[in-house]
């Protein structure tokens, strides 16, 4: 193609600048049309020189590629566009952010979050005007992996940014995830439960996808039924079950970030170990008591009404190991068995007591006490009686009639402590035996004590718990 500086054809400019001294040929719209050899000759009197470009095959590809990209630059920055597109950030906290930068934007403009083309609304709606958006992605793990997307838009036109979080780019955010948690990660923690010993490390966050490594003595330490690997999003932990003395010795975590490995140190033996052990056994026992104690498991009422001349049945499921005794009170004062007020217990588990037509003496406040040599519980019932067209009473908790004259004392259900008072019971307490679930707790009005001694409803055994820090040299 010959032509001279100036328009040559159609789409073709030629330019010499004489100051630089260079030469360039601008073609308009670049196409498959333009692959060829172009050839720049330079007369000056009788000298002559020349230069040629080739432009075909693998060259005029990239070149035709980059023409294309270029154009399509070009027309997407004439609208709403974003000039940095989506990538990822970490705060301190461990939030994961996608963040992107927009430009040529105006209020009117839109901006949209996506996920696997599902619509994401953030509680902050995207400020346009700020020059830059971003999405956060708190307590990030495994199941934030997909396509996100961002997209902006207004009566100009439209751009579209993605971001794939998977592959390397999940390893990646998992990484810086690391690094700020491991920085921020605490000493190690001892914690004592009724199933073993548990070492603590608090960070900022944790998740599971963290590279994360328990040791003892330097040896790694798989998860099994003895030592369990677990954590929340708060803390890292292992726990040593049933410990022995093989568990004794230095423990380490370590968490790696995939440049530095963050890593904290306890030393679990001499007196760290034995003051660990007998906090570990005190909790167990608590809890086997408190899983076998005397407990209702359920079916009271906290407050009946009833007309005069009914029949009143308070039936329950009682459950304890060994079996618990059972007795019921009313007014602090022991119930027997009788025509009037039956006292059953049937197949070592049902307790019920029973009034055959309830007159208003059989108002006030009734109570059941299950208790076996782990402890156990009272539980209380307020029982209002009305007369034939009386209108229905406002029973108040705990404010029951007086209580009814005592009868003749007699010998109350076998106990492992001394109560704080005795109240005098009619006669012998009904007492039986049963095993069942456990119940929810109901709470209690002050009551003195009955001669079997009771706890309050749903009193449980003391269990603290215990933390020591580690001997340990500071973290660097």
């Amino acid at each position: 193609m010959g032509c001279k500086e100036g328009f040559c054809s159609q789409g073709i400019k030629i330019s010499h600048d004489v100051a630089t001294g260079v030469i360039q040929m601008t073609v308009d719209h670049f196409t498959r049309a333009n692959e060829g050899t172009y050839t720049v000759q330079i007369h000056d009197g009788k000298a002559k020189t020349q230069s040629s470009l080739v432009l075909v095959g693998d060259v005029f590809k990239v070149a035709l590629k980059e023409a294309e990209f270029q154009r399509k630059e070009h027309i997407r920055k004439q609208g709403p566009h974003f000039s940095e597109y989506l990538y990822f950030t970490v705060t301190e906290d461990c939030t994961v952010m996608l963040a992107c930068k927009v430009a040529n934007v105006k209020k009117e403009t839109s901006f949209r979050w996506y996920k696997e083309d599902d619509e994401i609304v953030p509680e902050t709606l995207p400020n346009v005007m700020s020059g830059a958006c971003a999405l956060p992605i708190p307590l990030f793990s495994r199941k934030d992996q997909g396509v996100f997307k961002a997209v902006l838009s207004d009566d100009r036109g439209k751009d579209t940014s993605l971001f794939d979080i998977s592959g390397n780019v999940f390893d990646d955010i998992i990484n810086a995830i690391a690094r700020n948690a491991g920085a921020s990660a605490s000493e190690l923690v001892l914690q004592c439960t009724p199933e073993g010993i548990r070492l603590q490390c608090y960070m900022n966050y944790y998740t599971e996808e963290m590279k994360t490594v328990w040791k003892h003595k330097e040896s790694k330490i798989a998860s099994s039924e003895k030592m369990r690997i677990g954590g929340t999003a708060e803390m890292a932990w292992m726990q040593i079950c049933d410990p022995s003395d093989k568990e004794k010795g230095s423990y380490t975590i370590e968490i790696s970030d995939g440049v530095q490995t963050h890593a904290r140190t306890f030393d679990l033996s001499g007196q760290a170990y034995t003051d660990a052990y007998e906090e570990y056994l005190r909790l167990k026992a608590a809890a086997f008591a408190e899983k076998n104690r005397g407990r209702v498991v359920g079916g009271l009422p906290d407050v009946v009404t009833i007309m005069e001349e009914k029949s009143l049945s308070l039936t329950c499921t009682v459950w304890g190991e060994p079996t618990p005794e059972v007795s019921w009170f009313k007014n602090e004062q022991e119930v027997a068995s009788t025509e009037h007020t039956k006292v059953t217990f049937e197949g070592g588990k049902f307790a019920s007591l029973v009034i055959t037509k309830v007159t208003p003496d059989d108002s006030g406040k009734y109570s059941i006490n299950v208790r076996n040599k782990y402890g156990g519980e009272f539980v209380e019932i307020t029982v209002s009686v009305y007369k034939h067209g009386e209108k229905l009473p406002e029973p108040k908790l705990g404010q029951p009639k007086a209580a009814a004259a005592p009868a003749a004392a007699a010998e109350p259900p076998k106990s492992p402590a001394t109560p704080s008072k005795t109240p005098t019971p009619s006669k012998s307490p009904a007492s039986m035996k049963s095993p069942t679930p456990a119940s929810t707790p109901v709470p209690k009005s002050p009551t003195p004590t009955p001669k079997s001694p009771t706890p309050q409803r749903g009193v449980k055994s003391p269990t603290p718990t215990r933390s020591l820090k580690s001997p340990t040299p500071p973290r660097k």
